[in-house]
């Protein structure tokens, strides 16, 4: 079986780049179909009305669910809404736990794939916490599986938020993450052993996997890509500004690092000229840090994804100081804007930042440190303007093109049965 001829199955019950990937691989002529949860068409989007009440207009709930439309897809995806509906309304209501309601859901989201959508395959490739089972199933076909790993270890990622639970005990209910049981683990490591190619975004993942047994050999390390167009730097992104502003997008979670950033930004003492902007959620949910938020932090709530782009175009610095990653594709858009990023070893930043050059890396939850960085560039606006630049040029690199040709040589190894090089 030639490269060519591999029909390759993308699936995942949720958003993260499945997409993405699944656009790659139409791409490369390598796409049998993509299976996901919930998808909106074109057509479904038309029937909404043009006007009348903003909540309910076609064009607001078009930005609200941007993350499960892909035009360049449609005919190409299969969706099972249902369990992914149930699990949204029963969240947000409050029913049950979240964490329970994911895991339900992607059970029957893999039992639906399993009796549906194997017929045909020659590769599955999906996504990590949504593959036992469904692995399961494909082997027993003789199919091929690729594991796409979002995040590193699980083990290590309970190791690494122990310690900082341990550190800032105050901070530890808001570390999301912490506390997977031995099942959990257990399950996400036959994940890997049922996986003939694990595929990690960085070196970072890569290198958990390696300490938790997952064979060297097996790995592939893909960075994940950008787009270019949609992110880009503001037209006036060489004009000094009176105030620099720094940007920080992700959870309001500890595990992102948050808390660590409002304790370096007080610090700092940048909030009388300086502002800091938090997007991802709202003041309320910030619930381990206790009265008012230093001074020149400012939280813009959840950002619909089709709105991040002119959010980065209007910032100066890209703050994202993670105890615990995959990637951070927030990274990739940050410096394709053209900002400088401050972050820590545990996400892409060792990939995508020569420190100094296009950015700061420092060690998850060294307060001091970050709090010199943000002060260094701002007290050094042309500093800051010529790594924004680095930071584009570097960027520039990581083309979603660039991602589609290398998962096509996974594709390729895998079905020639020969043995590529691993990226490592």
């Amino acid at each position: 079986m030639g490269n060519e001829s591999a029909r390759v199955l993308v699936c995942n019950a949720g958003t993260l780049h499945v997409f993405a990937l699944a656009k790659a691989l139409h791409r490369e002529g390598l796409l049998h179909a993509c299976a996901t949860s919930l998808f909106v068409s074109r057509r479904q989007l038309g029937l909404l009305p043009a006007f009348g009440p903003r909540a309910f207009r076609r064009d607001a709930i078009a930005r609200r669910v941007a993350n499960r439309m892909c035009p360049e897809l449609e005919g190409r995806v299969r969706a099972y809404p249902l369990p992914e509906l149930l699990h949204l309304g029963c969240s947000r209501l409050g029913l049950g736990s979240r964490d329970a309601w994911i895991r339900w859901r992607n059970r029957r989201f893999q039992a639906w794939v399993a009796r549906r959508i194997l017929d045909g395959v020659d590769v599955v490739w999906s996504f990590d916490t949504c593959s036992r089972w469904l692995f399961s199933a494909a082997k027993s076909r003789g199919l091929k599986c690729v594991l796409d790993v979002s995040i590193a270890h699980p083990a290590a990622g309970d190791e690494i938020l122990s310690e900082h639970a341990a550190r800032c005990p105050q901070y530890s209910s808001d570390l999301h993450g912490l506390g997977k049981s031995a099942a959990e683990i257990a399950e996400r490591q036959l994940e890997m052993e049922l996986a003939d190619i694990v595929v990690s975004a960085s070196s970072f993942t890569a290198g958990t996997l390696d300490r938790f047994q997952v064979p060297r050999e097996k790995v592939r390390v893909v960075p994940y890509g950008v787009n270019l167009d949609g992110f880009h730097p503001a037209a006036d992104a060489g004009v000094t500004r009176e105030k620099t502003t720094f940007l920080f997008v992700g959870w309001f979670s500890q595990r992102k690092g948050i808390y660590y950033l409002l304790e370096a930004w007080a610090r700092s003492g940048l909030g009388a000229r300086h502002e800091l902007l938090l997007a991802g959620g709202s003041r309320g949910q910030l619930r381990c840090w206790p009265g008012e938020l230093p001074a020149g932090v400012r939280c813009l709530g959840r950002v619909p994804h089709g709105e991040l782009a002119s959010v980065y175009r209007g910032a100066d610095v890209f703050v994202f100081p993670s105890l615990f990653e995959g990637f951070g594709l927030v990274l990739l858009e940050a410096m394709a804007s053209g900002l400088p990023v401050l972050t820590t070893p545990h996400t892409a930043g060792p990939d995508l930042v020569a420190d100094g050059t296009e950015g700061f890396l420092s060690a998850p939850g060294d307060v001091s440190e970050l709090a010199a960085q943000m002060r260094m560039l701002a007290d050094d606006p042309v500093r800051c303007r010529a790594m924004g630049s680095a930071a584009r040029r570097r960027a520039e690199y990581y083309t979603w093109e660039r991602y589609g040709a290398n998962c096509a040589k996974v594709v390729g190894d895998l079905v020639n049965l020969r043995s590529g090089p691993s990226g490592r």
